[in-house]
């Protein structure tokens, strides 16, 4: 079983950023890469036997042609009052701002499954926002140190027994996330990676969904802080 996080850049002129978790005997980190375009992203995924699940920072499934979606309705109220905002998204502003999101909508749709439940071997993918996964990771003290830009005192939290999960070769996971330029998206698509992980180790009952599987969902770990 593959977990995948991808922290995609929305124009596909940037590189989008991969990162890969494994489960065999133990949970371990199989490395990063990275796709300009969305040819090179399917190359890659096909590539790849199922199951697996991708876990993607960024929208999945958008209907809503004007206003914002449910999800982000629901969201955005709590993420305002701890100085936080997400981008709403319908099909007017990706049409005025990223065309390109249209041929990845129309590629989630042909190539992956959108949805919760697992149990089928085939490549699934769900919407996740890192800020989030922080915090139903760790609480409110690593949201600050996301918010703060501190990704190596918060990577040591998945090292501690505060972690969910061990992944076996995290230290050097983490090392090769914050080398050199692009150091957060890749430190983003491992939290999108981890979140993954955890919806499928966990199960739904540890997960909060906020928004429909009409207009489209995003999934954050379960916590008392929302």
């Amino acid at each position: 079983m593959r977990f995948l996080g991808v922290d995609l850049a929305w124009g596909f002129r940037k590189p989008s950023w991969v990162c890969t978790l494994v489960a065999e005997e133990e949970f371990r980190w199989q490395g990063f890469s990275f796709f300009v375009t969305l040819e090179e992203w399917e190359e890659h995924l096909l590539s790849l036997s199922p199951p697996l699940i991708v876990a993607f920072d960024a929208p999945l499934k958008v209907s809503v042609t004007y206003g914002i979606r449910r999800a982000e309705k629901e969201l955005l109220p709590w993420l305002r009052q701890r100085g936080y905002g997400i981008l709403p998204i319908n099909r007017e502003i990706a049409q005025r701002f990223y065309p390109a999101l249209f041929p990845f909508w129309e590629s989630v749709e042909r190539l992956l499954t959108v949805g919760l439940d697992f149990s089928l071997p085939r490549r699934y993918a769900v919407e996740v926002f890192p800020p989030l996964s922080v915090l139903g990771f760790f609480g409110k003290e690593g949201l600050h140190l996301y918010k703060e830009g501190k990704f190596e005192p918060l990577g040591k939290y998945f090292e501690s027994p505060l972690s969910p999960f061990a992944i076996q070769n995290l230290s050097e996971c983490l090392r090769v996330s914050l080398e050199g330029r692009g150091y957060k998206d890749r430190f983003d698509a491992f939290l999108c990676a981890c979140t993954a992980l955890f919806a499928y180790t966990r199960g739904r009952r540890n997960l909060r969904i906020f928004g429909d599987e009409g207009e489209g969902i995003i999934l954050p770990l379960w916590s008392t802080e929302l």
